[in-house]
């Protein structure tokens, strides 16, 4: 192994991910956990051409043309922040963790990420409501939907929820499996919410839900 080279690690990573002995919500985990330790000493270490490069990098993220682009500017902010740590290990550390999330992405698409309760509403509850899924986004892994939109779809909501067959429609439109009774609707509704909005997941059908799960179709499914 070369000295500062993360290749060997990244390479031990990938193939436990592989192997199964990792699982996506524990690569999640040690991002979010190796990322509020860095920002702490990054901002008591960072110099002028560390934050000069962090600009650099949001400007190039926000002029980026498509998902892939705006991704590889994302893991690299992070590996930026850890540069401004000034220690060898944290920069080898977030290197392997975001090199893994570049491949993880690559091969089942940013935005198809599930849980198995998303596969499996009827019989499974993991990840649960705690795996944070809005910075899996940000981190540019998974779907999210936008405030904006889902602000609209509640307002109009709020007025009246649309029938229970068009909502049927649009939780498969976004891939949901169709829930063939009663109780399967409020399981399946009940994992959408540990997945979009994991402070309330009773499984009760609301406009809020509703109007996640029409922003999510917008944005994704052409609704």
């Amino acid at each position: 192994m070369r000295p500062g080279s993360s290749g060997v690690i990244v390479n031990g990573l990938r193939d436990l991910y592989h192997l199964g002995a990792i699982t996506p919500q524990q690569l999640t985990e040690a991002r979010v956990w190796m990322s509020e330790i860095v920002v702490r000493i990054a901002c008591e270490r960072a110099t002028d051409e560390d934050f000069a490069a962090l600009d650099a990098n949001i400007d190039a993220a926000a002029k980026a043309p498509d998902f892939d682009q705006r991704a590889r500017h994302n893991r690299e902010f992070h590996v930026i922040l850890a540069r401004a740590t000034r220690n060898p290990i944290m920069v080898i550390t977030m290197e392997s963790i975001m090199a893994v999330f570049g491949n993880f992405i690559a091969q089942i698409g940013p935005s198809d990420i599930l849980g198995h309760s998303d596969v499996a509403y009827w019989r499974k509850s993991d990840p649960g409501p705690r795996l944070p899924w809005q910075r899996l986004h940000e981190a540019g892994i998974g779907a999210w939907f936008d405030e904006s939109t889902r602000a609209m779809y509640q307002r109009r909501f709020c007025l009246g929820l649309p029938p229970e067959v068009e909502v049927e429609r649009a939780f498969q439109r976004y891939g949901y499996k169709p829930a063939q009774n009663r109780r399967a609707f409020e399981q399946r509704t009940r994992a959408f919410q540990m997945h979009f909005r994991a402070r309330d997941y009773c499984g009760f059908l609301d406009a809020q839900t509703c109007a996640i799960l029409y922003a999510l179709n917008e944005k994704y499914r052409s609704l």
